[in-house]
């Protein structure tokens, strides 16, 4: 808004490193940014209109971890392998992107644990377009943990293979089931949707009701897939006590309904995907829904249905509404209450964009998190409230350089006489 807020550190606090910084940011660079090859790289797709841009040298910060004598295998490996950062926070129409910049081996590596072989199925026709929100992820089941061994440092590579062969035994051992099934039944895709309405109804039911929500499992074999599902199904019920399993229909295929307390889940192979819910009729109503009225038709789909790595999609008003509602129970110095208020009346503000989309992708530079404008309005001003909040200085407005006596302490109230109301 053009005003001008000014910094107080507290009392003994030593301003002179802070200062020393600024004024190294402001002297001549021995190597121009423009010139830094891998600054090109990660800052080569930000928008001219960016309201707000960032840059991290990773080469930097590992030079710096080294001086502070930290560990210096990782700082080598992932300085090699993530050698920069870029943030551009643009204009309404822009949204906010993130880039990470990444080394051809450390992209192959993540292309082995987000990339499965096989395409996702749709999954934003399963959500409605009001009230809902939903996240898509996806896991290369087959190769992940070669991906997550291959971005340790050669050094440790040895190491980390071996615990998490360790690791994957333990959890075979614990489900009853083998990983190598998993990966044979399942494509590695998967989405889940919540009705965010649902969620203020159950917790104010007190246990009562339960939210309503729906999920998708892409299925890669589907004999091997009900298989599977049939042989949890069964250790369920006879490894815990209490636990009720009903066979059910779910659009004419078989299912099976599994309740354990007030907790129900009713889950079916139909076609090429796993689904399961809260009841069968929210399963019925998500696979018969039609693209119309669906996300499917809005511009959040490809966050759900694209090549993404994890992509959320929701509606933005009860999202905001949730979210100033929690704010309302977070302690906030008084200093940043107009901060934090600004930064949720831009979640929750009515614009003609009333979905939130978020995004994340590998390309041929590294891995690219994209948001939509809402997120690009509130960002500066919750990272502001953050950055304030954590070096623990005053925000004062209009360059005002002294704070404020705090306002007196209410009086003590007076204890009730005996025998009287409180």
């Amino acid at each position: 808004d053009g005003r001008v807020a000014a910094l107080r550190w507290p009392e003994g606090a030593a301003p002179e490193p802070v200062v020393a910084a600024l004024r190294a940011v402001l002297e001549p660079s021995e190597q121009p940014l423009g010139q830094d090859q891998t600054a090109r790289r990660a800052l080569a797709d930000v928008p001219a209109d960016s309201r707000f841009v960032a840059w991290l040298s990773a080469r930097a910060t590992h030079d710096a971890a080294k001086r502070m004598r930290l560990v210096r295998a990782w700082g080598e490996h992932l300085a090699a392998s993530f050698p920069a950062v870029a943030l551009s926070v643009g204009s309404p129409t822009r949204g906010a992107r993130l880039r990470v910049v990444t080394s051809d081996a450390a992209r192959n590596a993540l292309g082995q644990i987000v990339r499965p072989a096989g395409r996702p199925l749709p999954f934003a026709r399963f959500v409605p377009e009001e009230g809902w929100a939903a996240v898509r992820i996806s896991l290369n089941l087959r190769d992940a943990a070669d991906g997550f061994v291959a971005l340790t440092p050669p050094s440790l590579s040895g190491q980390v293979a071996q615990a998490t062969r360790a690791v994957v035994a333990i959890a075979s051992m614990s489900l009853g089931v083998g990983w190598s099934e998993l990966s044979r039944a399942f494509s590695g895709h998967a989405g889940v949707a919540v009705d965010l309405r649902s969620i203020t109804a159950a917790a104010a039911s007190a246990g009562m009701l339960g939210p309503i929500w729906v999920a998708s499992l892409g299925v890669a074999d589907a004999e091997a897939a009900r298989g599977l599902v049939e042989r949890l199904v069964g250790m369920a019920r006879s490894g815990l006590g209490g636990v009720e399993v009903v066979e059910v229909k779910v659009s004419d295929k078989p299912g099976w309904q599994v309740s354990f307390g007030p907790l129900t889940v009713v889950a079916a192979v139909v076609g090429q995907r796993l689904v399961l819910g809260p009841t069968t009729a929210d399963l019925e109503r998500a696979l018969e829904r039609k693209p119309e009225g669906s996300l499917a038709r809005t511009e959040a789909a490809p966050a759900l249905d694209g090549d993404v790595m994890l992509g959320l999609a929701a509606d933005r008003r009860p999202l905001g509404r949730m979210a100033a509602l929690a704010a309302a129970w977070l302690p906030v110095p008084e200093a940043l209450s107009e901060v934090r208020s600004k930064a949720l009346q831009a979640i929750a503000a009515e614009t003609d964009q009333p979905i939130v989309r978020v995004a994340g992708r590998l390309d041929g530079v590294g891995v690219l998190w994209e948001t939509d404008a809402w997120l690009g309005d509130a960002l500066p001003l919750l990272l502001l409230a953050g950055v304030v909040e954590a070096s623990g200085v005053l925000l004062l407005d209009d360059a005002v350089s002294t704070a404020s006596p705090a306002p007196p302490a209410p009086p003590a109230p007076k204890k009730a006489r005996q025998g009287s109301a409180p």
